[in-house]
């Protein structure tokens, strides 16, 4: 294997693959996360508050569908958060049991979209809203929206952007070749957003089959992938997801 620069500066360590990426897309991206309450288990709650969130949703979802500059805009329900959480001592874990995805033709519609939800009142009896719109710094390839998968949003913090994506980018060759992840979309949120996270992962497996098994049972994940992020001073937040409209 080629000597190359991990995150923090020293050689590729057993573990590592270098990732294959793709030319960026120039769209733009939304993102509004909505947490309805506390998680007390892997699994988030069944209660009133999150099904009035996905309906919410639902509604400004099929409204921004025919919204010009809007490519796509698809409701993620929560389902699992994964291994890889933070810490005890790192703070507390992302909550958003519910999520808005829009892709925009440019960063600069998706700000547009974000300003006019931000404007309105929250549409839900929700207790945390994250609202932020970005443009997409590193690509595996598109995330396909349809319906059958399971869906990752990781949210990142770490010391400086440009560190939280060295991590993930030094990690997400494991990804590519452990679980046969072969898409990818990297948001970059925009300054207007003062984003608490650096970066958003999102990607698309086929099944949770295809990557709960590996971050269950394969050491490489916590000898590497977790200790990577951990050396980087980056704290990953996964949270697993079913299209839910």
């Amino acid at each position: 294997m080629k000597n190359e620069s991990g995150a923090s500066g020293k050689p590729v360590t057993e573990g590592a693959r270098r990732v294959s990426l793709v030319e960026p897309t120039a769209a733009g991206f939304v993102v509004l996360g909505i947490s309805t309450g506390a998680w007390k288990t892997p699994f988030p709650p069944r209660r009133a508050e999150r099904r009035q969130a996905l309906a919410g949703l639902s509604g400004r979802a099929a409204a921004l569908r025919g919204t010009p500059g809007v490519r796509q805009a698809t409701v993620f329900a929560a389902v699992l958060r994964p291994p890889g959480q933070p810490k005890e001592g790192e703070g507390p874990a992302a909550a958003y049991d519910v999520v808005l995805l829009v892709v925009t033709d440019s960063p600069a519609v998706a700000r547009d979209v974000a300003d006019a939800i931000a404007a309105e009142a929250p549409p839900t009896a929700a207790t945390e809203r994250l609202i932020l719109a970005g443009s997409n710094v590193r690509s595996m390839g598109p995330v396909s929206p349809r319906p059958g998968g399971v869906f990752l949003f990781n949210f990142f913090t770490g010391p400086t952007m440009q560190a939280t994506l060295d991590a993930w980018q030094y990690t997400a060759g494991w990804f590519e070749q452990e679980t046969r992840l072969d898409n990818s979309t990297v948001i970059l949120p925009d300054a207007q957003s003062h984003s608490p996270f650096p970066i958003i992962n999102h990607c698309r497996w086929n099944s949770l089959r295809q990557v709960l098994p590996s971050l269950l049972f394969k050491r490489s994940f916590r000898s590497f992938v977790l200790a990577a992020f951990s050396e980087a001073g980056v704290v990953p937040h996964p949270i697993l997801y079913r299209v839910h409209s």
